[in-house]
């Protein structure tokens, strides 16, 4: 039984009650659970940085309640906020955490878009919510925040750079506003690269002298295997040998389809039909739950998944992680490994080369990422200034204060926005909104009131997201029952009696409108159609590329990574490109479209540099830069001159949020000078690009790579 004593490592004054509820069962803390209690216990701004299933969520909240104890009895009000990126999340979080509040006596609830809970909202202590949803509750005019203490931001690396991370910086000043003592902060995440660019981008106003960071660095070894598919049906062949002793898979792909296609194949092929299991987010909120639920308790099954499971939501053990295709970045890596293994003193990993699309890419990723984590240092992502989420944030505070009219200089006091966003640029973004009817100047010049626009946003409850805009959904209902939602262009293929994969089953349509598809399972034979998805896969982020041509150059495959027979398939390939890129070679060829040039650069850099060639945007992608001719050093510009080409870039590269797109066009422009200016590779890639001469390559040389 833990105690509170010094040999575990936390202050003697620590609650008893406290540790035998959260750690009771444990035969000691893990280590960053021992280091945590006592700064957060003393009041620190902390932020954590430990592996998937270290128990970073106990090493929070757990000190958090010890140091708040009397606040979160006394019935006053919300104490702690603790807030996660995903609804799914806090589902999973209630689960694990209400029966410790509830013998703790500490009043719990959840707050997310499909649980309002407003009964429990106005008695809970501990509330745990998304931005969104905090961001709803101040613009309430009730006291409900006034009493906070304390707020724990979960998976902090995935509002790093982004829309969502600005909005919850400013959330946090305007929580700030109505408190009457400064809150602690602490932040958790598996993959921080540079907790200082975290904090700046985070918690601009907060001075990053006031944080600790707290890291664990006994991660697990990794137990890597390389393997080439030839077929899909490999991944079966693969699934079944793996299960043949009692085991549980967790089984990533990069995109919803990748997912209902493997677990079609995987029910198909193997002995596993009722193991096989798929998580991803065009599933509903119950079926994913189901889901998880049913994987958890199983000894002996698999669950294909998109990044929806690369979050620490419980389920249960896993004791191999399978990655079909590359993960695009190295956050996205750790997460998707960080979920396996946690019984055994390894992490065991399968990383899987897809048959189609790119298949020497996807080895060539896989390799780069294991050489760098070997490695052992994350590249540092700086931190960008970025404007979108202030055109939100300043129509959320006028719903705080119901339309009525704002002076200039209250939206900047109210909201606390970043050093970047000054006075002027609100004003900036204050008239723009004004000529586009969302907001109306009062006669006074420095005043701001709602306008239709704004109205038409708050009826349409529209206010408080800063997610990328998305194609219109369609429920998929099976009597009855939402069991998920599917892209609105499947409707033009879709008709009774027309069969489709959903989650790695045969549905048959039964009806259809232009707002539900009924269904009904099948187990006929015939034809069967694989929906389309918004958005594809993600994109590979442009510094992982940059390390795989660095692999490409001169990396070396580690022994006993793959068969004997993979290492003669990658082997050939990389000795036959190696002499195009070791000297810093760009190989090219001839195509359709024009010259493709293998830059390995990002989408960005190579739709950048093509449009100041004077070809097209859209033909250029992250590895391949097309342009009418060759690149010579002739064409080759100074890195700052390529800014003027950023904006016929925009369309092809961004997909702005709704906020956005709402910003003036110097703005939504300045946002990505950020990502062209502030991506380090972008200039080694431009100095490589007119350092040498390309030299043209054998189609047959690049296969897998176009």
């Amino acid at each position: 039984m833990i105690t509170a004593n010094p040999s575990h490592g936390l202050p003697v004054g620590s609650r008893r009650n406290i540790l035998e509820t959260f750690f009771g069962s444990f035969q000691r803390l893990r280590p960053i659970q021992q280091n945590a209690y006592g700064p957060i216990l003393l009041g620190g701004n902390i932020i954590i940085c430990s592996g998937t299933g270290s128990g970073k969520t106990e090493a929070a909240i757990a000190p958090l309640i010890d140091r708040l104890y009397d606040d979160l009895h006394a019935g006053a009000g919300i104490v702690i906020v603790y807030l996660c990126p995903t609804k799914a999340l806090i589902n999973d979080l209630r689960q694990r955490l209400a029966p410790k509040c509830l013998a703790l006596g500490i009043s719990f609830a959840i707050r997310h878009g499909d649980q309002p809970n407003e009964v429990d909202l106005a008695k809970a202590a501990l509330l745990i919510t998304t931005p969104e949803s905090l961001d709803v509750l101040l613009c309430r005019a009730d006291d409900l925040l006034s009493r906070i203490r304390a707020v724990i931001i979960d998976e902090a690396h995935l509002f790093f750079n982004n829309q969502r991370g600005l909005q919850l910086g400013m959330l946090l000043h305007r929580m700030t506003r109505r408190v009457a003592q400064p809150l602690q902060l602490v932040a958790m995440s598996a993959t921080v690269s540079d907790p200082a660019e975290l904090t700046q981008f985070l918690f601009a106003n907060i001075s990053p002298d006031s944080f600790q960071l707290l890291r664990d660095e006994n991660g697990k070894p990794l137990d890597p295997y390389l393997r080439i598919l030839e077929r899909p049906q490999d991944v079966a062949l693969l699934v079944d040998k793996l299960l043949a002793q009692p085991r549980k898979l967790l089984l990533f792909a990069n995109s919803r389809r990748e997912c209902d296609a493997l677990a079609s194949v995987l029910r198909d092929e193997t002995g596993f039909r009722d193991s096989i299991y798929v998580h991803h987010s065009s599933l509903a909120a119950a079926t994913r739950e189901q889901v998880e639920s049913e994987f958890s308790s199983k000894r002996r099954a698999v669950c294909v998944a998109t990044s929806t499971l690369e979050l620490g939501i419980d389920i249960g053990d896993v004791d191999a992680v399978l990655l079909y295709g590359a993960a695009p970045s190295y956050e996205s890596f750790l997460q998707r490994i960080g979920r396996g293994s946690r019984r055994t003193s390894k992490t065991t990993l399968v990383c899987m080369v897809p048959p189609t699309q790119r298949p020497l890419l996807h080895a060539l990723i896989h390799l780069a990422t294991l050489n760098r984590l070997q490695g052992g240092v994350l590249p540092v992502e700086r931190s960008f200034t970025l404007f979108g989420a202030a055109v939100q944030q300043i129509l959320s505070y006028l719903h705080e204060r119901d339309g009525s009219f704002v002076r200039s200089a209250d939206f900047m006091g109210a909201l606390g926005p970043p050093e970047h966003l000054g006075q002027s640029t609100i004003d900036v973004i204050l008239a723009h909104l004004a000529s586009e009817r969302l907001l109306k100047q009062h006669g006074f010049k420095y005043s701001y009131g709602a306008d239709e626009g704004f109205h038409r946003l708050r009826a349409l409850r529209l206010l408080h997201g800063n997610y990328p805009a998305s194609a219109r959904s369609v429920a998929v209902c099976e009597n009855k029952r939402e069991i998920g939602r599917m892209h609105a262009v499947n409707l033009l293929r879709l008709r009774p009696g027309v069969r489709f994969r959903f989650a790695g089953k045969a549905f048959e349509v039964t009806s259809v409108t232009h707002e539900v598809v009924e269904v009904r399972h099948s187990r006929g034979h015939g034809p069967v159609i694989d929906l389309s998805y918004p958005g594809g896969a993600p994109s590979v982020h442009p510094v992982l590329l940059h390390d795989v041509l660095d692999f490409l150059a001169t990396g070396t495959v580690e022994p006993g990574l793959m068969t004997a027979k993979d290492a003669d398939w990658l082997g050939a390939r990389i000795a036959r490109l190696r002499p195009l890129v070791l000297d810093g070679g760009i190989p090219f060829m001839r195509t359709q479209n024009g010259i493709a040039h293998l830059t390995f650069a990002g989408a960005l850099f190579n739709r950048t540099i093509a449009v100041s060639t004077g070809a097209p945007a859209g033909s250029s992608d992250d590895l391949w830069l097309v342009t009418e001719e060759p690149i010579g050093r002739k064409q080759i510009r100074e890195f700052e001159d390529y800014q003027t080409f950023l904006p016929q870039v925009i369309d092809a590269t961004e997909k702005p949020t709704l906020f956005q797109a709402l910003l003036p066009p110097e703005l939504r422009l300045a946002e990505l000078h950020e990502a062209w200016f502030k991506t380090g590779t972008h200039r080694e890639s431009l100095a490589r690009l007119s350092a040498t001469n390309t030299r043209l390559a054998d189609p047959m040389l690049v296969a897998g790579l176009s």
